[in-house]
């Protein structure tokens, strides 16, 4: 899926809303 990509990217925390994007490996903002 782009998830994968856009994780890398962009911070899931606004795209997906950060419920398992963090618990897998937390982003440096």
């Amino acid at each position: 899926m782009l998830i994968s990509q856009q994780k890398l990217e962009i911070p899931n925390l606004m795209i997906c809303g950060s419920r398992w994007d963090y618990i897998e490996e937390p982003i440096p903002a």
